[in-house]
């Protein structure tokens, strides 16, 4: 009898976090959708002709934070970490030792879970960079097309700069932490519309993806029972 409740408990706060990540979804879309016939246009032909090429080159450095060979790097780093220690270290540390070892697998699984929606949606939606804007006044799209250097819904780099930090907020559940990685977050996803790389819906939905795979993933090491909490 308890075992069915606590059954039927689970499967309605998942029912319920599913319903939560649906309505966000929809939410983000449709801001999407009303910033494409709003202000994307607008906003990226001021910015381009605001900001001069100094400018643009350091938010080009900036944008570098967003891309995933550093977080993927980091991630495979501490699973190796985590293998050794494991391995060689002391069986006092062997439950921290376990713990970075989920922490990073968790990590690892998040990325890789953004980093495959988002080349499939930028298949099927097909945004025109606004690089074709800027030449030859093109602002549309071109679904279906495997050119994914020229399409740019949603940003690659915001999706993996928000997925790191949601991620090691999970990891890092500390205040003094996550307030500096959400402001990472947010000055990658403004540097990648800065630099023309990007419009506004672009970034937001990106920074959506990030931020589900990273909710999806964590659900998925609790329900196996696999802590990726580093501190308390």
């Amino acid at each position: 009898m308890i075992a069915s409740v606590l059954t039927a408990g689970q499967r309605a706060l998942s029912l319920a976090h599913r319903g939560r990540l649906r309505a966000g979804l929809i939410a983000v879309a449709l801001v999407c959708i009303a910033c494409a016939v709003t202000i994307d246009k607008p906003v990226a032909l001021f910015l381009h002709s605001w900001l001069d090429e100094d400018t643009r080159a350091i938010f080009h450095l900036t944008s570098k934070i967003g891309e995933g060979y550093v977080w993927y790097g980091g991630g495979i780093a501490a699973l190796l970490a985590a293998w050794l220690g494991r391995r060689r270290g002391r069986a006092t540390a062997e439950a921290l030792w376990e713990r970075i070892h989920y922490a990073a697998l968790f990590f690892l699984g998040a990325n890789l879970l953004a980093s495959l929606t988002v080349p499939l949606l930028k298949l099927m939606i097909g945004r025109q960079r606004p690089r074709f804007l800027f030449k030859d006044g093109l602002y549309g799209f071109s679904p279906f097309t495997f050119r994914f250097g020229d399409v740019c819904f949603p940003s690659g780099h915001t999706q993996t700069i928000v997925t790191a930090m949601v991620a090691l907020a999970f990891i890092l559940p500390d205040r003094r932490v996550i307030l500096p990685m959400a402001g990472l977050a947010l000055l990658v996803g403004a540097s990648r519309i800065l630099v023309g790389a990007h419009y506004v819906g672009d970034v937001l939905m990106g920074a959506y993806v990030g931020a589900a795979a990273a909710v999806l993933m964590h659900r998925l090491f609790v329900r196996r029972g696999w802590n990726v909490r580093l501190i308390k």
